[in-house]
């Protein structure tokens, strides 16, 4: 595997903890699906008749790591 993505997929049916931060915890399987909602945010957020570009400066929070799979 050699892609963030790859990587997320092969534990999208993974319960087991994948993300901890703070008091909170998500599961592989978690962070997968609120990954693809990111994603779909995105898609539709973005303009297609140009190239996709997405920038990202976040703290060191759980949406970083969801978009970081988007």
């Amino acid at each position: 595997m050699s892609t963030v993505t790859e990587l997320l997929l092969a534990r999208a049916w993974d319960e087991r903890p994948g993300l901890r931060f703070e008091d909170e915890t998500y599961t592989w399987a978690e962070h997968v699906r609120t990954s693809a909602r990111y994603a779909t945010t995105l898609r539709t957020t973005l303009r297609w008749d140009i190239p996709p570009h997405v920038g990202l400066l976040a703290d060191n929070v759980p949406a970083f790591s969801f978009l970081l799979g988007a």
